[in-house]
């Protein structure tokens, strides 16, 4: 039988099943909802997971968490759906492809440079325990070309992260990544385009451009380009839809990006990742930024654009982090103006430089530091949603489910806002409101009024009703 359900015989056979289940990042999402368009593009059936033929899990392994997780799910999955092939893919196969092939229920993993070639393998019965391994032919090939997947929003999402970039070059010491996702590669900037079009024509409103080192998209093309040259290539062609960049290394936070940020199709939000706030720290982590120039770049980001959104990660517990170590950390970060940060508790990979240091910090010590740093950035999140009560914001609807009495946006900042519409059944994906106050339950939580009431951007037919659906799906399964 072939992928649309036709016999070799010329007899019409059912057409194929599948579901596609992403663990970890945005990139993950991003590339999970580009399988899913791959599939269908190919004459598969998308099905809820207890309906489909063939189970699909994206996983992610920077974490040991992460690795839990996803052997977790593919074991649930084998348990409660036994008649499934499971098929799983992404980093962790990539990191220990003999370890998932053995997991029960595995018909095929396959790492990350195989995920655009799926619908060929299920097609031509490539289904099997052993692990399709990316350092075998002919997968080793493979590894230098960008593998781009079809642009799609995941189905009951408005928003959709493009990949554009993919792997990197940089030597932290903790990190996992370079060795999954490689060298840095890039969507070369007519594709982007096209992609960015097909998104906008579907009724996108906000396109998230991601990748793995983002800032680094273009400079392994011919001729280099950077991503300041892509953005003001596609700004003028967005409207009415708008861009956000996923992610940003210091170092690529440059004066012309930042200037961009005043553009209305460029939403003013960034996350920068520091990593920690002291120097010793940083430095065993292999991240050289001077803290000085850290805390410049993030004042004068902020004192130009007050309202924009700055977020950060951050790691907790790194290897030979003492008390010391983080209080100084802890202060860094308390000066940042940043309303939003990430933290993960460091998590020994095998394979990494770090994993090998034997000075580990205590885990509860980790999680007492962690819970730390969650209460400071709950507090400066707070305030930051009190200063916004009476501006007016650029709006995109993300979810709604129809009963309620209020649905949920997310503003240009990256705030998130409860959307006060008990009466409301059709309006706009993309509008401008005023930010009313905070949610009585969430005081992080902005609320603003029902876009019937707001100036809507020109959209024509890119409404929605929240009764029936709206792009990918019906709100009934919306998160």
């Amino acid at each position: 039988m072939n992928s649309t359900g036709s016999a070799t015989d010329g007899r019409e056979m059912p057409r194929l099943h599948f579901s596609v289940i992403a663990l970890g990042c945005r990139l993950n999402q991003a590339e999970s909802a580009g399988i899913t368009r791959l599939m269908i593009e190919h004459g598969y059936t998308l099905a809820p997971v207890q309906s489909a033929d063939v189970i699909i899990v994206n996983t992610c392994t920077v974490t040991h968490r992460a690795d839990r997780d996803a052997r977790k799910m593919v074991r649930r999955l084998h348990r409660d759906y036994p008649a499934a092939q499971l098929i799983v893919v992404g980093c962790l196969p990539e990191r220990d492809a003999q370890a998932v092939s053995g997991l029960p229920g595995v018909a095929l993993c396959a790492g990350n440079q195989t995920k655009s070639l799926l619908p060929q393998l299920i097609a031509s019965g490539s289904l099997r325990a052993a692990p399709l391994s990316n350092t075998e032919p002919p997968q080793a090939a493979l590894a230098d070309l960008f593998h781009r997947l079809p642009p799609s929003p995941l189905p009951d999402h408005t928003r959709a992260w493009l990949k554009i970039q993919e792997g990197c070059a940089g030597c932290c010491t903790y990190c996992i990544v370079p060795r999954v996702r490689g060298k840095p590669r890039s969507m070369n900037l007519d594709q982007v385009e096209r992609d960015v079009i097909d998104l906008r024509d579907q009724g996108v409103p906000e396109i998230v451009l991601s990748g793995i080192q983002l800032g680094a998209w273009g400079h392994d093309l011919s001729p280099p380009l950077a991503l300041e040259d892509l953005l003001e290539h596609l700004l003028p062609r967005l409207h009415p839809a708008r861009l956000r960049l996923s992610s940003l290394e210091i170092s690529h936070a440059s004066p012309r990006l930042l200037q961009m940020l005043a553009h209305p199709d460029l939403c003013p939000h960034l996350h920068i990742p520091i990593q920690h706030g002291d120097p010793h720290i940083l430095t065993r982590m292999g991240r050289r930024q001077p803290l000085g120039v850290l805390l410049e770049l993030f004042t004068s980001i902020r004192d130009q654009f007050p309202t924009c959104g700055l977020g950060t990660d951050v790691i907790v517990g790194f290897p030979g982090e003492t008390d010391l170590h983080f209080s100084h950390a802890y202060k860094t970060i308390e000066q940042l103006p940043i309303n939003h940060i990430h933290v993960f508790t460091y998590s020994p990979r095998p394979g990494t430089i770090a994993a090998r240091w034997p000075d580990d910090v205590p885990q509860a010590e980790k999680a007492n530091r962690a819970r730390q740093l969650y209460k400071l950035v709950h507090d400066k999140k707070q305030r930051f949603a009190q200063a916004q009560i009476g501006r007016i914001a650029d709006l995109v609807m993300l979810t709604a489910k129809p009963g309620l009495d209020n649905y949920r946006a997310i503003a240009e900042n990256g705030s998130d806002a409860i959307v006060e519409c008990p009466e409301a059944r059709v309006c706009p994906l993309r509008w401008s409101a005023p930010l009313i106050g905070t949610a009585q339950t969430e005081p992080t939580l902005l609320v603003t009024q029902f876009p019937d009431q707001a100036q809507g951007f020109d959209h024509g037919q890119r409404m929605f009703n929240i009764e029936t659906s709206f792009i990918g799906g019906s709100f009934k399964n919306c998160i």
